[in-house]
């Protein structure tokens, strides 16, 4: 397998204070990796980071083995890597369809079929004001925009936030299909429970640091994992 994702010993400050300290971790092609641990972690940071926002202080970040370091979220974009925010983010005053073609630059009605086909409510929902959806309604809208630009990788940052267990058990069940269909995942969750069972690989993040890594099933048996994460 090749590096799709590729980050190197990555630093990052928020004015004095470091939130990631030389994180190294990287995702090949066909994988689903996920990266658990605590709020405040540093997860989300280092998601954002991949995009600039905020910009690391030292280490590198490479996309299919070329340095992306501080490269416009935008050329990112181009190179097929896509982002599904934490918190959903979606356009509350705009209809599903115009939250959706805000994800491509190229509007291509089959694709926009394709994500209807991939979540039939959307479909359903077209005209409707982003607003006025549900929470996971809302979170398969987010997922669905994401899909707009056909991503090589594309990028979760805490899809299962705020959602009842059965609409989270859903949408894994769509990014199952999804990712199965040949698009890379990296997962960032504080879920641990279901980030490790729906990923095959996994790191954990402590403080800013990577203190584990390894595979989903390796990790959900590590007695450290289980106490802090799993609830054993």
């Amino acid at each position: 397998m090749s590096r799709l994702l590729n980050i190197v010993d990555a630093c990052v400050y928020y004015g004095q204070i470091q939130a990631l300290h030389d994180v190294s971790l990287h995702v090949e092609v066909g994988e689903i990796v996920t990266l658990i641990g605590a709020n405040g972690a540093g997860k989300s940071t280092l998601m954002m980071s991949i995009f600039g926002y905020p910009r690391l202080r030292s280490g590198q970040i490479f996309i299919c083995d070329k340095d992306v370091t501080g490269l416009a979220s935008h050329k990112l974009a181009t190179m097929g890597v896509t982002l599904v925010p934490e918190g959903r983010r979606v356009f509350p005053q705009m209809t599903v369809y115009e939250n959706l073609i805000t994800g491509t630059a190229r509007l291509d009605p089959a694709v926009i079929a394709k994500v209807y086909d991939t979540f039939p409510v959307l479909a359903d929902r077209e005209h409707q004001r982003a607003g006025t959806l549900s929470g996971g309604e809302q979170q398969m809208l987010a997922i669905g925009r994401g899909l707009m630009s056909q991503p090589k990788l594309l990028l979760l940052d805490e899809p299962s936030l705020g959602l009842a267990p059965l609409v989270i058990k859903q949408i894994f069940s769509v990014l199952n299909k999804i990712a199965q269909a040949g698009t890379t995942i990296f997962l960032v969750e504080q879920n641990a429970n279901i980030a490790l069972k729906f990923a095959q690989r996994g790191y954990v993040l402590v403080n800013g640091k990577i203190a584990l890594s390894g595979s989903c099933s390796a990790l959900m048996q590590d007695e450290t994992v289980r106490k802090a994460y799993l609830g054993a």
